[in-house]
């Protein structure tokens, strides 16, 4: 049996015990069952719609909400041929490598261009490092690059070609846990104020949505992905690198501390 062979039917009301019922046909499922279990105080409404109705859920501690994301989309485009910085998450074997345009009008309109996105071959090989340099190449030959901001960490290549190549300033941004709470209170603050939008790029929302919030013990907090089997076939749902990036380069270049390390 598929998982949604009985999921709860589009358009039905999730508190209609007799519809869940009917999504859930063992026997030993009754409606009275069913009540009580909607009525258990521990019972979260990810849950309900997830295990007893089938539906797919996000986590409870999804990062950012979908309303919330789709209200910061705008109609306005990045200006063709206008100078723009990029923000950069390189992986080569399973995660995804992220370029994330970003214009900076000023400090209250920050807009992120369509991401690209380029997937491992998630077999064990790397991903070729001339596909990373042609998607910046095609990004700098709309909007020529005047910076670039990722982790070097196992990209410090990549990094010379882009400064030398390019002639882009690289911003080092090292993925540790005071640069990402930064990198989240920064987006956040942006995104609750209106400053920061987006064109509707489908790859972008995907990993904003995929994100969650990992709280850190000294209470700040960090955008993180679920934590799942680190397989081919579940990579998807749990990649948040265009987000990664997306935040990044919003620290740096519009209002964070920034680390200063440049190419």
């Amino acid at each position: 049996m598929e998982f949604h062979e009985y999921a709860l039917e589009e358009g039905a009301d999730p508190s209609d015990l007799g519809a869940v019922k009917r999504c859930n046909p063992l026997a030993a499922i009754t409606e009275k069952e069913l009540a009580k279990k909607l009525r258990s105080p521990t019972l979260t409404p990810q849950h309900w719609e997830r295990f007893t109705c089938n539906r797919p859920s996000r986590s409870i501690r999804a990062a950012i909400m979908e309303a919330e994301w789709d209200a910061a989309q705008t109609k306005t485009e990045i200006p063709a041929g206008g100078p723009i910085a990029a923000g950069l998450d390189v992986a080569w074997k399973w995660d995804t490598t992220a370029l994330v345009p970003f214009w900076l009008r000023d400090e209250r309109f920050r807009l992120l261009g369509p991401a690209t996105i380029l997937e491992p071959p998630r077999d064990g090989s790397t991903l070729d490092p001339a596909l990373v340099e042609k998607a910046i190449l095609e990004l700098h030959q709309r909007n020529p690059l005047h910076t670039v901001v990722m982790d070097t960490t196992r990209a410090e290549q990549l990094a010379d070609w882009i400064a030398s190549e390019i002639g882009a300033t690289v911003i080092d941004r090292a993925q540790g846990n005071a640069l990402m709470a930064e990198d989240y209170e920064r987006f956040m603050e942006a995104l609750r104020n209106g400053w920061l939008w987006h064109t509707g790029d489908p790859g972008l929302r995907r990993h904003v949505l995929n994100a969650v919030v990992r709280l850190l013990p000294d209470g700040k907090a960090r955008f993180d992905r679920e934590k799942q089997s680190r397989s081919a076939d579940m990579q998807d749902s749990r990649v948040i690198d265009a987000l990664s990036a997306a935040a990044m380069v919003n620290c740096e270049l519009a209002g964070g501390q920034g680390s200063g390390l440049l190419y």
